[in-house]
């Protein structure tokens, strides 16, 4: 790893302008490339087969969380970090096609209909959670979207007009299986396939594989009214046909320019999350032990830790045309904490210091008065949480002993971006016991320190969307 990291540090000067490109330029745009790190097993099936990945995070140990995609041509599976074969689910029915997870369920059109896993997060395997009907429905892509305690599926059908259909995940009966109930479809207008939906901004993402890259609300009440995002070059956009796999992570909305005329010079196109500004295009080159990725289909990303070898978060990219040695195809996988500052910037995390140190620093000031016992600050005061590479976050609550403090206002960047991309962890201020439990002139506090995420003994947790119960589904 460290070796990759000076390799790509003398990549940064050469693309200094890479992010000067501006809107009203739009053609395919400099491409950055990024060496992949590491690949999963090849799909069973030869062929065009491999095609969508997801990331399933694993809350307990993030280290053991999963990459999952479909093999098209006969299977759905698992995959650890270190790229082995985790599971492998078929049957008779041969076709498999996109998927996506939220939570602990994972979601994946197969047998006329979207089909639906759950993942037990202490064996990592996946068993059944739809009725054995399934959710019937045309399609092939696959977006999962959960807001409101609400969890949603859309699936996309690829021809004649290609039909979007949003579902809501549904267990009327309590038998812990899901059924699914229609309550939004529109027509893109041609032949579709990526979507993806973004939890915390409401909107969805579907790619038009021969015209550009469309946002949509999420909300099943959302109708179809519609912005384009970026269309494909041919229409003087950036994306070189087909546009096809979207991804979000971080501040960052990632889109799939397969170039299908010439795969082996495919990239990747980022977009901010909020606004949709062009931020800049990438490609994943051959790494030192994996090859490139060409002629992809479906990416995938999680912006945040994912154990020692993935600090930063994780990128997936589907490879068409697996070499080095040639085999079947399968997924890469690249570290965003390898990378140089321009293609840091496109998950935009934390920027992290020369030994790789994962640590925050954070402060608490304001006139808080003192629990009666133990002298914790009991509030109102203000405590921001620095070091990120995210800007500053701030936010204002009641302290109490172990309480936790949630849903924190983003930072704006000047480009748009949010700085809230995932929770972050501070520690309360503690303050010395006094006589009494209490003073008459509350002191004013600052305590800056900078410690370990990981070392909080009582974090206080900074997120832009709390959720106060986490069931058993994530």
């Amino acid at each position: 790893m460290a070796a990759i990291r000076v390799a790509l540090a003398l990549l940064s000067a050469a693309v200094g302008a890479w992010y000067t490109v501006s809107a009203c330029a739009a053609a395919q745009p400099p491409v950055v490339t990024i060496p992949s790190y590491r690949e999963t097993v090849p799909v069973t099936h030869a062929g065009d087969a491999a095609d969508d990945p997801a990331i399933w995070v694993n809350r307990r140990d993030r280290s053991l969380s999963l990459v999952i995609g479909n093999d098209k041509r006969g299977a759905l599976e698992s995959y650890d970090l270190q790229g082995r074969l985790v599971q492998r689910l078929s049957d008779a029915t041969p076709f498999w096609g996109n998927v996506d997870v939220r939570g602990n369920l994972v979601a994946v059109y197969h047998a006329g209909g979207i089909r639906v896993w759950r993942i037990d997060p202490a064996t990592r395997l996946m068993s059944a959670a739809s009725e054995p009907s399934g959710i019937r429905t045309a399609g092939e892509g696959v977006c999962m979207y959960r807001a409101g305690g609400r969890t949603f599926v859309f699936a996309v059908a690829r021809n004649n007009g290609s039909l979007v259909r949003q579902f809501e995940l549904v267990d009327p009966d309590g038998d812990r299986l899901f059924s699914g109930v229609l309550r939004r479809s529109f027509l893109v207008g041609s032949e579709s396939e990526g979507c993806a939906a973004d939890d915390q901004t409401g909107a969805l993402y579907v790619s038009e594989e021969d015209r550009g890259v469309w946002r949509y609300a999420a909300e099943p009440e959302g109708g179809t009214e519609r912005a384009l995002v970026d269309s494909v070059v041919p229409l003087g956009g950036r994306i070189q046909p087909d546009a096809e796999g979207i991804t979000i992570a971080g501040n960052r909305v990632i889109v799939s320019a397969q170039r299908s005329s010439y795969p082996r010079q495919s990239y990747f196109v980022a977009y901010t999350r909020t606004t949709n500004s062009f931020v800049g295009a990438f490609r994943v080159g051959d790494g030192p032990t994996s090859d490139d990725c060409d002629g992809t289909d479906g990416i995938a990303a999680h912006a945040g830790a994912l154990g020692p070898e993935f600090p930063d978060g994780l990128f997936v990219c589907q490879d068409g045309q697996n070499a080095s040695p040639t085999a079947n195809q399968d997924f890469k996988l690249v570290p965003w904490g390898c990378c140089p500052e321009p293609a840091r910037r496109l998950l935009h995390r934390r920027q992290r210091g020369p030994l790789g140190a994962d640590r925050v620093s954070a402060r608490a000031t304001g006139d808080p008065a003192l629990h009666p016992r133990d002298g914790v600050l009991a509030g109102p005061l203000q405590v921001l949480a620095t070091g990120l590479g995210l800007g500053e976050v701030g936010f204002g609550r009641q302290l109490g002993v172990g309480q936790p403090v949630v849903d924190a206002e983003p930072v704006q960047h000047g480009d748009g971006d949010v700085a809230v991309a995932e929770p972050v962890q501070v520690h309360p201020v503690a303050v010395p016991d006094r006589p009494g439990g209490s003073v008459a002139h509350p002191p004013h506090v600052h305590d800056e320190r900078a410690v370990p995420v990981r070392d909080l003994a009582h974090p206080l947790v900074v997120d832009r969307h709390p959720t106060p119960h986490r069931s058993e589904d994530g």
